[in-house]
């Protein structure tokens, strides 16, 4: 037992020898390797074929019209929404309605009349065919990433993928086959390093497992990249629904809107219409994913370490008729808000580190929790209303401020109530400007903002405010 003789009718050594350390330590590396990778291919498998099981419809996607959140050879997971439940920003999976028979998984940006208005993040436009409703299949909630390639390049007739894809796991069984080449008990023949080598299989495995069977994170990269690619989706019924935006009767889809649902980097993408102005990060800002419930999305915090700010892309005219949705949470120092600082506002600098030559149109967050909203009108005088405090808690609130032109009134709402107005009529400036958050000359605000909105030509309802507010964050 154990002989060279033995080791070789077993089939350890093809030589008749056994192998030497070295070569052992090369057979098991190559056998964990691969066997984690096929164990990884598996689990993703699993996740893209179980669901139907369960009542939920999964989906290859085959075009780039939704790049980059989701690619082409993803398989999206969707399931049919409760009453209510969908709004602006959720990736809907719709009955295409230029091509009878296909399904179609792009974004909602708006609803009119009672349709669906979609969009891909990949095209400049939205569809030129609105929706109905009832042919909703279902709301995006998981994304398993480029699984579905192989059935891609069969439908395209790619016979070189295919046959690169079976070589590619061809080697891989091959390569967890392997470990027959072991001795016997599957380990190399000194007494410490079997200890270890089973120590690290067991780790990688693990790992592999833990990593794939983690529902994979929808990718949040700003939608720059701008094609005209057909929606075309071939299908086989959570994307995360933090990006998702409340759909509100009456009010249209937002010129401007950031989520901040990404789980990393310094921007985050704009779900507005046209969806041009995405918001840069920089100074001291850190993210939180939050989840789906009220008051728990995700957000950014900002002035932790110092001057923190966020800063849309696009320079817009500075809009007189306007609705600014901000939830916001106030960070405390000793149980006080540390002092005044911009919770958002138009500037004309497209530096978040640098303050604008001119701004104005600016929701301030003061030192005893009150809110003042600023505005700046010819001659360069300004003018102003405040509300009572109403942030000096810690807890998440939503602040909305609302201007028709130059009539009176213009106000401010705190969470879905009227806190503040003026009967005013104002002679308001305009000047290109950019949308900024947390610092533009007037103190760094020092805590959290959630999903910002910006309606420009729009002056919402205090009933739409109000839905707005019950539809939480």
């Amino acid at each position: 037992m154990g002989s060279a003789e033995h080791l070789t009718q077993e089939g350890a050594a093809p030589s008749g020898r056994a192998l030497s350390p070295a070569a052992a330590w090369a057979v098991l590396a190559l056998s964990t390797a691969s066997r984690a990778a096929l164990s990884v291919l598996v689990v993703m498998l699993l996740w893209a074929l179980v669901p139907p099981a369960f009542g939920l419809r999964s989906t290859v996607v085959m075009s780039g019209s939704m790049a980059p959140a989701v690619q082409v050879g993803d398989v999206v997971v969707t399931r049919m929404p409760a009453p209510g439940e969908v709004g602006l920003g959720n990736v809907l999976l719709v009955d295409d309605p230029d091509h009878p028979g296909r399904l179609r998984l792009h974004r909602l940006i708006g609803i009119s009349d009672g349709m669906l208005q979609l969009r891909g993040d990949a095209n400049a436009a939205p569809d030129s065919s609105p929706v109905p409703p009832d042919t909703l299949r279902g709301v995006a909630f998981l994304r398993v990433p480029l699984i579905g390639l192989p059935l891609v390049w069969l439908r395209e007739g790619d016979w070189v993928a295919v046959a690169l894809a079976s070589a590619t796991a061809s080697l891989l069984l091959l390569g967890a086959g392997t470990c027959r080449l072991l001795p016997e008990g599957g380990r190399p023949r000194s007494r410490r390093p079997p200890r270890a080598a089973a120590g690290v299989a067991a780790v990688a495995l693990l790992a592999a497992a833990s990593i794939s069977a983690t529902p994979p994170q929808p990718g949040w990269a700003a939608f720059s990249s701008k094609s005209a690619s057909p929606p075309v989706v071939f299908s086989t019924g959570a994307f995360d629904c933090l990006a998702a935006l409340p759909a509100v009767s009456g009010l249209p889809a937002p010129t401007t809107a950031w989520a901040f649902a990404e789980p990393s980097g310094a921007s985050s993408a704009d779900l507005g219409v046209p969806g041009t102005s995405t918001a840069t990060l920089s100074g001291s800002y850190s993210r939180s994913s939050g989840s789906c419930l009220k008051n728990g999305g995700p957000s950014v915090q900002l002035g932790s370490s110092g001057r923190g700010a966020v800063v849309g892309t696009a320079s817009v005219t500075t809009p007189s008729t306007f609705t600014l949705s901000v939830w916001f949470k106030a960070g405390l120092t000793n149980g006080s808000i540390p002092g005044s600082g911009l919770i958002a506002g138009f500037g004309s600098s497209p530096d978040g580190l640098a303050d604008s030559t001119t701004a104005d149109r600016q929701l301030i967050l003061n030192a005893d929790g009150s809110l003042t909203y600023r505005v700046g009108v010819v001659a360069g005088a300004t003018a102003s209303i405040s509300t009572g405090p109403v942030a000096q808690d810690g807890g998440w609130h939503h602040a909305v401020v609302v201007m028709t032109g130059s009539l009176s009134p213009w106000r401010i709402y705190v969470d879905g109530a009227q806190a503040a107005y003026s009967s005013t009529s104002l002679s308001l400036s305009a000047y290109p400007a950019f949308l900024r958050l947390g610092a533009d000359g007037v103190g760094s605000y020092r805590g959290s903002i959630g999903r910002t909105e910006l309606w420009s030509g729009t002056a919402a309802t205090a009933a739409q405010v109000g839905a707005l507010f019950s539809a939480g964050r």
